[in-house]
């Protein structure tokens, strides 16, 4: 049984697809899948398997690397203020695809690498 993607990977998906300025077109070209289909699954008019998904994130990596890891960090933050109110970070983590959770570790780990925090104050105790 697969699963379906929920609001959350849509809203990330189309964030990214629109500031990387990548077209339906491209993305067909990039995956294979129906232009249709595409624009359709964009305006939030079906629904897609993980499958699918997958096949579009790949597809928008192809078209414009660095599109995963921004999808990543964008359902990472959106994960992290629509949900953490309703639902424990764990949770949510357990329930994305195994590929998904290395992309979300992928991505958290670069943001620490850009922006480290000095581990101790240089101020005196």
């Amino acid at each position: 049984m697969s699963s379906t993607c929920n609001f959350s990977h849509l809203e990330a998906l189309k964030k990214v697809k629109e500031r990387r300025r990548i077209t339906g077109k491209e993305l067909h070209q990039a995956t294979g899948l129906a232009e249709s289909n595409l624009s359709d699954f964009f305006k939030g008019k079906i629904n897609v398997v993980i499958t699918t998904l997958d096949k579009i994130v790949d597809g928008m990596e192809k078209v414009s690397p660095g599109a995963r890891q921004e999808y990543a960090r964008e359902l990472a933050g959106i994960i992290y203020s629509e949900k953490i109110e309703t639902i424990g970070i764990e949770q949510q983590i357990n329930t994305l695809p195994k590929e998904l959770k290395k992309q979300l570790i992928m991505a958290i780990v670069e943001s620490i690498a850009r922006d480290p925090e000095p581990a101790f104050s240089s101020s005196k105790f």
